[in-house]
């Protein structure tokens, strides 16, 4: 069975990260870059949040994306850039390395 994984703090993935094939990882972020030729993994989206409220609408908070979904898709590894801090002043970016087990 595929897990949902949720990082925090892509900094505290020093020796990187190993997944399955379809695990889907949830970092707290405001963006990603997936290196050309790094195939093992794909970025399913950078979104933001939302919740339903009582009357079924949507609510989700003004300002930057907050979630980047990244999908393990077949065995190898790859090397992301994880971006965290307001994208408009204080960006910081963390390299990751994920390796896809077969």
């Amino acid at each position: 069975m595929s897990r949902l994984i949720e990082i925090q703090d892509a900094s505290q993935l020093r020796n990187g990260l190993s997944l399955a094939i379809g695990d889907v990882v949830w970092f707290s972020a405001t963006g990603a870059r997936l290196d050309a030729g790094n195939d093992a993994v794909r970025i399913v989206g950078i979104l933001q949040q939302a919740v339903t409220g009582p009357a079924g609408e949507i609510l989700a908070p003004a300002g930057p994306p907050n979630v980047v979904l990244v999908q393990a898709v077949r065995a190898g590894s790859a090397q992301i850039e994880i971006v965290t801090g307001d994208p408009w002043s204080a960006v910081r970016t963390t390299s990751v390395r994920l390796t896809v087990e077969g």
